[in-house]
C-alpha cells in the first residue's frame, strides 16, 4: 500500500496527482477546476446528500471512534448547555437529531448485509490510499475497501444514492463518473499489488425505505 499521504488533509490538498473527483471538476469546466484546485478561490460546501453520504461512509469504513471525532448531534442550549458549548468549540460537523439517527440506522442495516459481512470476514482493508501513473499522468485514489484473496483483488466502493434500482443507478454512475473511477482504481491496485485479477464492486446504499 502506497503511504505517500500521511493524512486525509494531505491527500485532498495534493494537486501533483489527479483523482477522479478532479477529472470530474475539469470535465465540468476548466475554469471551475482552476478556481477549485489551483487558485483555491472557491470552496465546495457539502450538500445535505453529500454530508449524509460522508457520515455513513466514515461510520462504516473507519468505525464509531472516527465517526465521533468528526460528527456530533445538535442539541439546544437550554436542553444540554455543556454539550451545546462543546459542539460550538469542537469544529465537528453538527448533524440534526433526525439525520444522526438515520445515519446510525442506515449503517446498522448495511453492516447486517451479506455483502458487508463478506468484507469483514475476508479481512478487507478500509480507506486504502494509492498512487500510480496512467499514460504518464500521476493519479491517486482512496478506496473504501480493498480485499485480496488468493491473489484476486476486490475493490468495494460504498455509494449512497436516492435510488438503487439498477437502471437508474447506471445513469447515476455515468453522471458521477463511477465507471471512470472504477477503471482508475483497478489500474492503481494492479500497479501496487501482485494480483492476477481485479473485481470492482459497488455497495449501493439508500436512506429511502
Amino acid at each position: 500500500q502506497n503511504m505517500k499521504f500521511k493524512t486525509d488533509a494531505e491527500y485532498y490538498a495534493d494537486t501533483s496527482h489527479i483523482s477522479n473527483s478532479m477529472v470530474s471538476a475539469y470535465l465540468r469546466s476548466p475554469a471551475y477546476f482552476k478556481a477549485l484546485y489551483v487558485d483555491r478561490t472557491i470552496v465546495r460546501s457539502p450538500t445535505p446528500a453529500l454530508e449524509f453520504g460522508s457520515a455513513v461512509d466514515i461510520l462504516l469504513t473507519e468505525g464509531p471512534e472516527a465517526f465521533a471525532s468528526e460528527y456530533s448531534v445538535k442539541v439546544l442550549k437550554r436542553d444540554n448547555p455543556e454539550m451545546f458549548e462543546e459542539n460550538k468549540a469542537s469544529g465537528k460537523t453538527i448533524l440534526s437529531p433526525s439525520v444522526w439517527e438515520k445515519v446510525q440506522q442506515v449503517a446498522e442495516k448495511v453492516a447486517s448485509t451479506d455483502a458487508f459481512k463478506w468484507l469483514t470476514d475476508n479481512g478487507a482493508q478500509s480507506q486504502v490510499t494509492l498512487t500510480g501513473e496512467l499514460d504518464g499522468v500521476k493519479v491517486k485514489g482512496k478506496l473504501d475497501f480493498l480485499t485480496i484473496v488468493n491473489g484476486i483483488a476486490f475493490i468495494d466502493d460504498l455509494k449512497t444514492t436516492k435510488n438503487v434500482l439498477p437502471i437508474k443507478f447506471h445513469y447515476h454512475s455515468l453522471d458521477y463518473g463511477y465507471y471512470r473511477q472504477a477503471c482508475m482504481y483497478k489500474q492503481l491496485v494492479m500497479q501496487n499489488f501482485e494480483v492476477s485479477m481485479v473485481y470492482n464492486r459497488i455497495l449501493a446504499v439508500t436512506k429511502e425505505d
